[in-house]
Order: structure tokens, then C-alpha cells, then sequence
């Protein structure tokens, strides 16, 4: 029982990582590509 608890809370650190490095790179290539839009919107 407590190898199993052990187990889950390492999946979980796991994904959450997982989910969190998803979610940097998104807002890292979401402020590339605005920034991108703004230098094209500039004459």
C-alpha cells in the first residue's frame, strides 16, 4: 500500500511537470508569434 501511494505521487509530479512544461512552451511561442504580428502590423 504504501509503494502503490509512493508510485501515484511520483505519476502525478510527473505530469504535472508534463502539464506545466506544455503550458510554458505554449505561452513562450504564443508571445513569439504576437510579437511577430506586431512587428508586421508596423509599417
Amino acid at each position: 500500500m504504501e509503494l502503490l501511494l509512493s508510485l501515484m505521487t511520483e505519476i502525478n509530479m510527473m505530469l504535472i511537470k508534463d502539464a506545466f512544461g506544455r503550458l510554458l512552451l505554449f505561452v513562450h511561442y504564443e508571445q513569439k508569434v504576437r510579437r511577430l504580428e506586431t512587428k508586421k502590423a508596423q509599417p
